[in-house]
């Protein structure tokens, strides 16, 4: 046999044995430093798995399971099947006008639409809306009151399994925006606070869930409460009682908005899926099907062998603990402290294909927490300011007036942890936060985040960001 011969069948396999040593090498450092990462996880949680850190009756004042049948609301147009009779599913004009209420300049539910104006022909169908609702929405109202409740979930099946809990509770909320509207266009200002209240107790369940879906419905939830209480504003003045309420209830939110435990949870994940082995269990955890054929199966096989090796498994692990770390700063910390870069950036190949799949979301959610903690500011200012006018007949000089007798202190924009900016001029006010950039651009609505009263002739309330 000639040498280039020779050479031509030595070669590959001496690249194989050196890349398989490579592999070897490379392989057990990597283990080691997942062992470091697991080390590092379970002494900051006290374990590793997302079961353990599930709620538990009668562990953080939770007494029960939700209900979630005797819950269930149905919207116009929502979550029944099309034509069944006697049901508002089968109403197309009961729908439309649904869609377009949620679209009503004084109720905006759904950001970045075309504002309407009120219009009389919605209210037989937002009317015939809570009567369908009646049962539920006492339900609903009792277990918001209570907020001693948890969701009843099997979380060996992954999170995917509480996306239908948190559409109830989404659905649940929407409605009891409706009936805030109505009470507000009769003038019933108490009654409208209240329901405004109990859509911000909604969520309380959530905040035991150790799982970042849960987190982000949380934040919604918190949205449309402020959009709807600045709507009841819009309609009529405040009630001082019903305004007291909501900011008690307000108490330590922005501590309860943390994500910290969602991406504890989100860590447990993770590990979970690496230890069970990649893909199969991914789509169970994402509550997807599988695809069928030779393909596919060599396709998940050698995906399970990238997921499981112990390079991919230390980025992920590391890159969430940069983030567990972010999320113990406070907002105005975050702002100025740059994200981790992915994997796929550092090592300029794709790896860490989970930490691909799940990072993006994670570090979106540090994001809103600023937004969630602003609106929180905002909401209080405004309803102390609005508690002043409505003893005094004149909008404050200050936000500093306002306390003690109606805030216990001035509010605090949380991307710079100074006062919430304020003024009253032409027979409004302006309450705004800086806004993510940092910058004050005095209130520009196009620039900061901005809570506004304008002159009109219901003097009402808006807000825009």
């Amino acid at each position: 046999m000639s040498g280039v011969k020779k050479a031509l069948i030595v070669t590959p396999i001496l690249v194989v044995i050196a890349g398989v040593a490579w592999w070897a090498y490379s392989t057990q450092g990597y283990a080691v430093k997942v062992q470091e990462e697991m080390r590092l996880f379970e002494a900051e949680v006290g374990t590793a798995r997302l079961a353990d850190m599930a709620p538990r009756l009668g562990e953080g004042g939770v007494t029960h399971y939700l209900d979630l049948t005797a819950l269930q609301c149905v919207e116009p147009g929502r979550g029944v099947t099309p034509g069944q009779p006697g049901v508002m599913g089968s109403d197309p004009a009961a729908a439309e006008a649904y869609d377009s209420f949620r679209k009503w300049s004084g109720f905006q539910l759904a950001p970045d639409t075309d504002e309407r104006e009120w219009n009389e022909g919605w209210r037989p169908h937002l009317d015939k809306c809570l009567a369908v609702n009646a049962v539920a929405l006492a339900s609903v109202k009792k277990e918001a009151e209570a907020g001693d409740g948890v969701l009843d979930t099997d979380w060996t099946q992954g999170p995917g399994i509480l996306l239908p809990h948190l559409t109830v509770l989404r659905s649940a909320s929407r409605v009891l925006s409706v009936e805030a509207a109505l009470r507000a266009k009769a003038g019933d200002a108490k009654g409208a606070l209240d329901d405004v209240r109990l859509m911000l107790r909604l969520r309380m369940p959530l905040d035991h869930e150790p799982i970042l879906i849960s987190r982000l419905v949380a934040y919604a939830l918190d949205g449309m409460a402020a959009s709807t209480l600045h709507g009841v504003l819009d309609e009529c003045p405040a009630d001082a009682a019903a305004a007291r309420a909501i900011v008690a209830e307000l108490e330590g939110r922005e501590e309860r908005n943390g994500p910290l435990r969602a991406l504890m949870g989100e860590t447990a994940a993770i590990l979970d899926i690496f230890d069970r082995g990649g893909v199969e269990y991914v789509a169970l955890w994402m509550g997807n099907g599988q695809r069928s054929g030779p393909r596919a199966w060599v396709r998940r096989k050698v995906s399970t062998l990238r997921w499981s090796m112990p390079s991919d498994k230390y980025m992920s692990l590391a890159t969430m603990r940069e983030l567990r770390r972010q999320a113990k700063m406070s907002v105005a910390e975050r702002r100025t402290t740059p994200l981790p870069a992915l994997p796929s950036a550092q090592s300029g190949r794709p790896r860490a294909v989970l930490t691909q799949m799940f990072v993006p979301p994670l570090m979106r959610a540090l994001k809103q927490q600023g937004e969630a903690d602003c609106k929180v500011a905002l909401v209080r200012a405004a309803l102390g300011v609005e508690m002043y006018r409505a003893e005094h007949g004149a909008f404050p000089e200050t936000l500093e007036a306002v306390v003690p007798q109606y805030l216990e202190a001035v509010p605090v924009d949380p991307y710079d942890g100074k006062a919430i900016r304020y003024s009253a001029a032409d027979g409004g006010f302006v309450v705004y936060s800086i806004g993510e950039d940092g910058s004050d651009d005095g209130g520009d609505a196009e620039k900061d985040t901005v809570w506004m009263k304008r002159r009109r002739r219901d003097g009402g309330v808006r807000i825009e960001e």
